[in-house]
């Protein structure tokens, strides 16, 4: 295994852990820990110790061998699940991460860090008494032994401790327990037990599947141990749907059990579409995924733009011909072909980008530990809330947003949440809630971080503005609120005077801004003094290929990303304004502010009289872009501009047009901010 493949692996296990101790945390408030859950953590952290074996990584190794047993003493009922047991397996995820981020002999550098949290670990592992904040133990209708159930004593002989210990704990909490045998058709048995499973742990807790001693042709037989709230005929109605004979009994505790009951159900096959999906061997279930590099992606990508230059040059030889005249077969022929080639084309890189896709539940979950953390750290109280976890975004893109979605609700938590006493003194719930909100928008995402706080301070910014000569005096009194707002964009701003472990260091949200604008997106402000802040993200789909529109302004000619292009004008003159000593255009729907692409990247000539005005819009801002011609509409395929050009202000990258010919790719964002004076102090 390479280091990637161990990074990928060991990234995918970390998530799980993550998301199993948000899961446990949902289970404290709610009162009710899912032993499944406390289950699937503890497989996680027993798989990464393989893996850190595997490799020599023995920090990683070294953890998740302490994490292990702490969770295998909460899953035997050992150890009570509680917000410090909980707090402490956060603090694990989170330098489980650092450790993944870093990798192989690297990784080695954060031991110390390790051995502190393995101490913390050890300390737990004694055990501790409920508190405040720990589950409660369900009600209960009175003792009952496992040794009391119905059951052969051969079936005990091979439960495990931990089969053992849920089975136990089922009883004694009289919860009802049945024993389902279930013979299946050799060859497609491994579906019809996944499909029996599935139902069951719907309607309760499936304790532990055995194969049975029961013999016949073309037949294989399991036992399923199963507990749950659920009486004996509507559970057997429930597997009769199933399409195959089962017997269901329940497993008594003061007598015999009636004979266990026969259901045969219509038809013994499964239905014909799931058959024919299923291999008729017993070599087991067909794996469904692979681990795919996004680097041989991002390879694949740009074969596909290559490729998408052929089809336009054959597009273009194709119209060429046809505004000559020719029609002959040839000719006709190569129209077709261009258009067949540009269908295929166009299903390849949607293939190419669903792969690429990737939900934004995990990195919620993540910002869900990092709110949890840093109240912790300041002894607030914060809800956290995810809305829209299946909006998608392209991978690389995704893993770029991570970083500026961590400051924004670290500062939310530091800088927008109040104290308790305050909020109680200000009439709002004691704790306070930050809401994550994504939604797709055309080729955009929108990702909205918002607080119910006390909305930001516009007197300690225009101090600090002031006292760190980040504008002058006589400019500060004139700015707007947004203008206000955004000071807080620029390097070395912050209204704290001494910093502290989470803020006050005069970095973070200039590095927010940075990144959002070498993403082509752009971040905007709205505060409500009293009520709260949001911060919009506005940011494309993907930057793997993209269909853009290519533009002469003054003789030189670029590409426009269409994503954030909303209307395209024919220049008049007389719709020309001058407002506050900026040009502004009148449309249909106002008046937007003009931007001249000329004069913003100084290039000689004058603009053409008979040019276009294109909108673009980023959220809720909008301005008319003044170009001289529109040459036409190309897919493409960014590339950075490398290390000495990078930052160039209001280009994105650059692109091949075909036919050796390089342009350069507009960020549309960052023009939006030059033509609306977004910074402040400029």
């Amino acid at each position: 295994m390479t280091d990637k493949e161990f990074r990928a692996e060991a990234a995918e296990l970390v998530e799980a852990l993550a998301r199993g101790v948000g899961a446990l945390d949902g289970g404290l408030k709610s009162g009710r820990v899912s032993p499944a859950v406390i289950n699937d953590v503890f497989r996680a952290a027993h798989s990464l110790k393989g893996l850190g074996g595997l490799l020599g990584v023995q920090s990683v190794g070294q953890l998740a061998h302490a994490l292990e047993d702490i969770l295998d003493a909460m899953r035997l009922g050992k150890l009570n699940v509680t917000s410090h047991v909980l707090s402490v397996l956060e603090e694990a995820v989170e330098l489980f991460q650092h450790l993944v981020e870093l990798s192989g002999p690297d990784a080695e550098r954060l031991n110390d860090a390790v051995a502190m949290v393995c101490s913390k670990v050890a300390a737990v592992k004694g055990g501790q008494p409920l508190d405040q904040h720990s589950a409660p133990p369900p009600a209960q209708e009175g003792p009952r032994s496992v040794k009391d159930l119905d059951l052969a004593a051969e079936f005990f002989s091979v439960l495990t401790e931990y089969e053992e210990h849920r089975l136990q704990d089922n009883a004694t909490q009289g919860v009802p327990i049945y024993l389902i045998h279930a013979p299946l058709p050799l060859d497609t048995f491994d579906v019809s037990l996944t499909r029996l499973t599935d139902m069951l742990k719907e309607r309760g807790e499936v304790i532990t599947t055995l194969p049975s001693s029961e013999k016949g042709e073309g037949i294989i037989a399991f036992d399923v141990l199963f507990a749950g709230l659920v009486d004996h005929t509507t559970l057997s109605q429930d597997v009769a749907t199933l399409g195959t004979s089962y017997k269901v009994g329940p497993v008594g505790t003061r007598a015999r059990p009636p004979a266990a009951q026969s259901l045969e159900p219509q038809s013994r096959n499964l239905p014909l579409d799931e058959e024919t999906l299923v291999p008729h061997a017993t070599g087991g279930a067909r794996t469904e995924t692979v681990r795919v590099d996004i680097e041989k992606l991002d390879r694949l990508m740009n074969v596909v733009g290559e490729i998408a230059l052929v089809k336009t040059g054959m597009g273009r030889i194709a119209e060429a011909l046809r505004a000559e005249g020719i029609r002959t077969q040839n000719a006709l022929e190569l129209q077709k072909l261009a258009r067949s080639l540009e269908r295929k084309i166009d299903e390849l890189q949607s293939g190419i980008m669903e792969v690429r896709m990737v939900p934004l539940g995990t990195t919620f979950e993540r910002l869900h530990r990092v709110v949890k953390k840093t109240a912790r750290e300041l002894g607030k109280d914060v809800e956290f809330v995810g809305l829209g976890e299946e909006t998608e975004l392209d991978k690389l893109l995704m893993e770029q947003l991570v970083d500026p979605l961590v400051h924004l609700v670290r500062n939310a938590v530091d800088h927008g949440i109040e104290p308790v006493d305050a909020r109680t003194r200000a009439g709002k719930p004691a704790a306070g809630r930050i809401t994550v909100t994504a939604q797709p928008r055309g080729n955009h995402v929108l990702i909205a971080v918002e607080d119910d706080g006390s909305g930001l301070d516009e007197v300690s910014i225009r101090k600090a503005a002031l006292e760190r000569w980040l504008v002058t005096e006589d400019r500060v009194g004139s700015l707007s609120g947004r203008e206000l707002w955004n000071l807080i964009f620029l390097p070395g701003f912050s209204t704290r005077r001494e910093a502290t472990d989470v803020s006050g260091r005069g970095v973070g949200m200039d590095v927010v801004k940075t990144n959002i604008s070498r993403l082509s997106g752009m971040i905007e402000i709205d505060s409500l003094a009293g009520h709260g802040s949001r911060f919009t993200l506005t940011v494309p789909i993907t930057l793997a290929i993209i269909q853009s529109l290519i533009i002469r302004i003054r003789k030189r000619t670029y590409a426009m990303p269409l994503g954030g292009v909303s209307e395209i004008l024919a220049w008049e003159g007389k719709q020309l304004r001058t407002v506050e000593g900026r040009e502004v255009y009148q449309t249909r729907k106002g008046t937007v502010p003009l931007l001249r692409l000329g004069d913003v990247f100084g290039l000689s000539g004058d603009d053409s009289p008979n040019g276009y005005v294109i909108l673009v819009g980023v959220g809720l801002n909008r301005v008319g872009i003044l170009v001289d011609e529109l040459v036409g509409r190309q897919d493409i395929v960014i590339k950075p501009m490398g290390r000495l050009l990078k930052g160039l202000r209001g280009i994105a990258g650059a692109t091949d047009l075909g036919e050796r010919t390089t342009v350069l790719v507009l960020d549309v964002g960052g023009l939006v901010e030059e033509a609306l004076g977004m910074n402040a102090a400029a």
